[in-house]
């Protein structure tokens, strides 16, 4: 017998369907391995939280915001979080962290990103008023380097 119900909470004709387990019809194995997931997920999540405690990441006032390239119809945007996006024609956005130290930036596409997962690319960035240059370049991401080679301008909308 199949240990997943149908919710009674439903509506007859409804396109969304809940569902509820019923752990009397479901075999003590597949409850076991749910527990123990979640018991190792929780660890997990709780070992890196303790052990690194927040980080907190200071983002430099002039850099955040949205920007555009020069060149294409490239955009980027800092987050104060340390939270960046980064569109490039023709690739799904990618998400990353950034750190800095000075005027030198270090940006981290997330995992699973189509382009250069987890792989570190270093810059020295500069801000003159609505302007915003990436230099002295230490990437072997190609497609990020191709990127943050040209002049970028800031958004209008900030």
């Amino acid at each position: 017998m199949n240990p997943w119900t149908a919710s009674q909470a439903v509506p007859e004709g409804s396109q969304v369907a809940r569902f509820q387990m019923d752990t009397r019809k479901c075999p003590r194995s597949l409850l076991r391995f749910a527990a123990i997931a979640l018991t190792a997920a929780t660890a997990a999540v709780a070992s890196v939280a303790c052990s690194s405690g927040p980080r907190r990441v200071t983002v430099p006032a002039p850099l955040v915001g949205k920007w555009f390239g020069q060149n294409s119809g490239d955009s980027i945007e800092f987050t104060d979080s340390g939270v960046f996006v980064v569109e490039l024609r023709g690739v799904d956005p990618l998400i990353g962290r950034c750190v800095f130290k000075g005027t030198r930036i270090t940006l981290r596409y997330q995992l699973g990103s189509t382009i250069c997962p987890e792989e570190p690319g270093e810059y020295t960035f500069e801000v003159d008023g609505s302007s915003l240059k990436f230099i002295d370049a230490a990437d072997t991401c190609q497609t990020r380097r191709d990127a943050f080679a040209q002049s970028w301008r800031r958004s209008e909308q900030g």
